[in-house]
């Protein structure tokens, strides 16, 4: 991995034309964690559910490959209910905000 000094971080900021205050507000956002997020929570749900499916399979000794205890998370009863339920949320405002789709042909592009 390569070692970055502070002095590469300003040369990087002096060539995005990024200020000091937007910078700290970029470093803000991407570290700390939104607590009214419905994405950033729905996230963290999940990894919790694949957390406890890796434990249980390592407490039971059948630890195995990461795709497989993925795959047995997203079929569970837990997951299917917190989906149902985020996603009515998530997903029906960001299709409210987001408006029609928009067929390229329909444009002639």
């Amino acid at each position: 991995m390569k070692e970055y000094r502070y002095s590469d971080l300003v040369e990087f900021l002096r060539k995005k034309h990024i200020g000091p205050e937007e910078a700290i507000d970029i470093c803000k956002r991407a570290t700390e964690i939104n607590p009214t997020n419905h994405r950033t929570l729905w996230k963290m749900q999940r990894f919790q559910m694949y957390l406890w499916q890796r434990m249980e399979e390592d407490k039971k000794g059948l630890l195995g490959k990461k795709i497989e205890s993925v795959r047995r998370v997203v079929s569970s009863k837990n997951y299917t209910s917190h989906y149902d339920k985020n996603h009515k949320g998530i997903m029906g405002l960001s299709l409210k905000i987001r408006g029609p789709i928009i067929n390229r042909e329909s444009l002639n592009i």
